[in-house]
């Protein structure tokens, strides 16, 4: 009888186990992807930046097609923008588990399930 109840309790645990979401990738990788195409010379340093409002399309003022290519470019691998995403992925995720606990469902002890109050 023992081995049964083991059994019985470990059959929702495997369950679990098969929920549970990918791990994040490395910042390192995220970082190789996104700057792989654009090195950055380590000379390249600033002080500070003005504050103020930027424009749109702010590149453009400079008639250059090369730098256009560039920040286009720049917008594709960006990786703030891929962890955003992610985090966007992430948060629908949440929502979707969040919101089955609104479905009914039989609990381990066969107790009905649903809205808790």
């Amino acid at each position: 009888m023992r081995a049964w109840a083991n059994r019985v309790v470990l059959l929702p645990l495997l369950f679990a186990g098969a929920c549970a979401l990918k791990n994040p990738p490395e910042a390192m990788d995220i970082q190789h992807d996104a700057l792989n195409h654009a090195p950055v010379p380590p000379a390249w340093t600033a002080d500070g930046a003005v504050a103020g409002a930027v424009q749109t399309n702010w590149f453009d003022s400079f008639g250059d097609p090369r730098l256009r290519a560039l920040v286009y470019e720049a917008i594709a691998f960006n990786a703030n923008l891929r962890v955003a995403a992610a985090r966007v992925d992430q948060a629908a995720g949440l929502v979707k588990v969040a919101g089955g606990e609104l479905y009914p469902a039989v609990s381990f002890l066969a107790r009905p399930g649903g809205r808790r109050r």
